[in-house]
Order: C-alpha cells, then sequence, then structure tokens
C-alpha cells in the first residue's frame, strides 16, 4: 500500500493519488525527500461532490493558525528607491545593440 509520492510522479498520476487518499488515507507528496503536500479525503466521506461548501467553512480548520511565513524586517525592499532605467543604462544598451543585420 503505497502513500509517498514523488511530485513529479504524484502530478503525472494524481488521479490514483486522490483515488488512494479516498480509499486508504492520506497521501504525502514529497519534493526533494521531504513531504510538503497531503492528499486526503474531503470532509464528509463522499467520493462525489453533494453539497456546495462555503469558502469559510473550507478553511474552518486552520482559522486562528499563523500560516504566514515571517519576513525578515533586515531586508529592505529597494527596486522602488531607484530608477528602472537611468541615462548610463541607456548608454550601455545603444553600444551592444547592433545597429543593422549585415
Amino acid at each position: 500500500m503505497k502513500n509517498r509520492w514523488n511530485l513529479e510522479e504524484a502530478g503525472h498520476r494524481f488521479e490514483e493519488v486522490a483515488r488512494l487518499a479516498v480509499e486508504q488515507g492520506p497521501q504525502v507528496v514529497l519534493r526533494d525527500g521531504q513531504p510538503v503536500v497531503m492528499v486526503v479525503r474531503a470532509p464528509g466521506g463522499s467520493t462525489q461532490a453533494t453539497r456546495r461548501i462555503p469558502i469559510l467553512e473550507l478553511f474552518e480548520p486552520v482559522r486562528g493558525l499563523d500560516l504566514l511565513p515571517e519576513r525578515d524586517r533586515g531586508l529592505e525592499h529597494r527596486a522602488s528607491s531607484r530608477p528602472l532605467f537611468d541615462a548610463d543604462s541607456a548608454a550601455a544598451v545603444d553600444q551592444a545593440t547592433p545597429t543593422s543585420l549585415d
């Protein structure tokens, strides 16, 4: 009974991975040997969707969990503080760009 899949194989055989999650239990997907995703049977246990689930109800199991990674406050985003294109860059591009296609 297989329940661990590498990422590429799980992608190619997703229908089988989903079927096994329903029939045999959680299926773990690995990237570089480390678990990254778990495919589990949807709440309610049916293999066919019987009703629409409101989005808030869908995410209720993770409500209150801090799932966002912490940002490194020591790093600043500097892209907005400098121009994207300046005169020196333009001159370098002009010199490197061929003017004819002989």
